[in-house]
């Protein structure tokens, strides 16, 4: 049986694009620590649905992680806003918070 990521590639090699089929890819290449591969597909997720918060906090996450601190603040600024015309509160928080901490951490280092 294919695994999960195997799976979700198998959906996309037939034409089945999506922001979720992308985040979902994304996602799972991330815990495999394949943050270049994931940062390409959430950036097509973004291209996909440029208003999907879930994407935005992901694809900040990954740069993060990939050690990319100004591309995430970019990105998590990014999402606070698009949470905001969406209307999404909780998305708009987090990624605010990941955002304060960034900047602080950006702030100390000079």
């Amino acid at each position: 049986m294919a695994n999960l990521l195997e799976r979700f590639e198998a959906q996309l090699a037939e034409g089945n694009d999506s922001a979720l089929l992308r985040l979902s890819i994304a996602q799972q290449l991330s815990t495999e620590l394949r943050f270049d591969e994931a940062i390409g597909h959430l950036q097509r997720a973004l291209l996909l649905n440029p208003l999907y918060t879930a994407v935005w906090q992901a694809l900040g996450s990954a740069l993060e992680k990939k050690g990319d601190a100004a591309r995430a603040m970019a990105t998590y600024k990014s999402g606070v806003e698009t949470a905001k015309k969406n209307g999404d509160k909780q998305a708009e928080r987090q990624m605010g918070v990941f955002l304060s901490r960034l900047t602080k951490a950006a702030q100390a280092t000079g």
